[in-house]
């Protein structure tokens, strides 16, 4: 296991040996640690980034953000639907070579 702690440096002197006494004491249970993972264990089904994602939609939703951005939050989804189809649309032009064959507009 891996930890990091980062803090301003005047309370290096001070933490720091109050976290290694604590990461010392850090083990896993019987049966819990990574040697000991057979095929066919429970794993997780989602990834970190959908428990940080999932978390904060869950504290919007308590905090009553969501509700206050939910006109935002549907308009930049289709804000970014209409680009990537405008996108999707331009990438087919030009891989099918009609980009090509269109001549500039003169003015």
């Amino acid at each position: 296991m891996n930890v990091d702690l980062v803090l301003d440096p005047p309370f290096v002197e001070s933490v720091v040996p109050k976290f290694d006494a604590l990461v010392s004491g850090l083990y896993f249970l019987p049966g819990n640690s990574y040697s000991e993972f057979r095929p066919g264990d429970t794993v997780a089904k989602y990834g970190l980034t959908a428990l940080v994602a999932g978390g904060a939609a869950a504290v919007a939703a308590k905090t009553g953000l969501l509700a206050k951005l939910w006109k935002l939050i549907v308009a930049a989804i289709a804000g970014l639907a209409a680009l990537l189809g405008r996108a999707w649309s331009y990438l087919k032009r030009v891989l099918s070579g009609k980009a090509s064959e269109e001549s500039p507009k003169q003015g």
